[in-house]
């Protein structure tokens, strides 16, 4: 008889003398299938028995959406194995289709003899976003530098550098000049803040049926539901399209994320590096590190909501925007910046979500 301490929500499989045990997703939507997280594992299969065993295949598959295939080796008695799953081939219709969080079951099957485990996941809609540290890079599959909605902010941003003896941004960033990254994000913040006309609205938290926090994203096209001109978004929303206007005119951006700990951001900012990047990194959690490069400029930090109406008094201007987030940031217990080159082939293997 095999005794194993399953940890809550875990999956477990035996067959035979080996058992299998792993994490399971609580929660998945198009973001983490498109960003390639699993839904399951990764697991370890250990052989408790005495004798040789042999190689058998298991399945993981989510009712009417996908199924994959993994394999457990043979194992010597004593010995373990870590076992990761592919990705999921999904019906991807069927997951764009969801417009409100549902539940649905998962269940892993040993093929062959029967053995099975079922589990609750969820399944979000296409905007949804999982407050979760699993999920913190997902995020960078929402910022769209190529959705027109962005494109006819980064001309109108253009204008503003005509003023400055500069045609275009390439021709800015490719000048030489030392604050050149600077100037290009002033450009797009203050084209934000007077050419477009967006409410800022606190974030709607949301809890999914197993407990855990979400939040729904307003892409472009939902920030300006009404007008090309105006429309209303959190600071989440405004830092999307603000990287995502950074990382149309070429600069390295980052998204930034905010609050008492990794499991609980409350505050979303922008930011972009000035001159070479420290190492491209996916996620940048040293605090400390953080705090130093926008102390001394090597990144800059804006408060991307400060371009909309509501955010505080007044709307800020690009100064006030960088000087209100380097405060913010060090004045935070945690934050985690997302590095959009890091993410982005061939560095990465995230890219923004087309179907968006």
């Amino acid at each position: 008889t095999l005794r194993t301490a399953i940890p809550a929500g875990w999956i477990f499989l035996t067959h035979g003398e080996v058992a299998i045990l792993g994490p399971c997703a609580t929660a998945v939507n198009a973001a983490s299938f498109h960003c390639g997280l699993p839904v399951a594992g990764p697991f370890k299969a250990t052989n408790h028995g005495r004798i040789d065993s042999a190689a058998f295949t298991c399945s993981v598959r989510i009712a009417g959406l996908g199924r994959c295939e993994f394999e457990a080796p043979a194992l010597a008695p004593g010995s373990s194995a870590t076992l990761s799953l592919p990705p999921m081939h999904i019906d991807a219709e069927s997951l764009v289709r969801v417009t409100e969080p549902r539940l649905a079951r998962i269940e892993a099957r040993v093929d062959g003899n029967g053995a099975s485990c079922c589990r609750d996941i969820c399944l979000m809609s296409l905007y949804d976003w999982l407050c979760d540290p699993t999920a913190h890079a997902t995020l960078s599959a929402f910022v769209l530098p190529r959705h027109p909605i962005v494109q006819g902010i980064v001309r109108d941003a253009s204008a503003v550098l005509r003023g400055k003896g500069f045609d275009s941004f390439p021709a800015l960033l490719g000048s030489g000049r030392a604050d050149a990254e600077r100037v290009s994000m002033e450009a797009v913040f203050n084209t934000l803040a007077r050419d477009r006309s967006i409410k800022y609205v606190d974030p709607l938290e949301k809890t999914l049926p197993g407990g855990q926090r979400y939040q729904r994203i307003r892409v472009p096209e939902h920030i300006f539901v009404n007008s090309i001109e105006s429309g209303t978004a959190t600071c989440l929303d405004i830092s999307l399209l603000m990287t995502a206007c950074l990382e149309n005119i070429g600069l390295m951006p980052l998204i930034f994320l905010l609050g008492k700990d990794r499991h609980r951001p409350t505050h979303a900012m922008t930011a972009c590096w000035a001159g070479a990047t420290p190492g491209l990194r996916i996620l940048i959690e040293d605090l400390p590190f953080l705090k130093r490069e926008a102390s001394c400029g090597h990144m800059i930090v804006v408060e991307a909501a400060g371009a909309a109406d509501g955010f505080c008094d007044h709307k800020l201007n690009p100064g006030e925007a960088v000087t209100a987030a380097i405060a913010r940031l060090n004045a935070a217990e945690w934050a985690t910046a997302i590095d959009i080159g890091g993410v982005r082939p061939p560095y990465g293997v995230i890219t923004p979500m087309c179907a968006l």
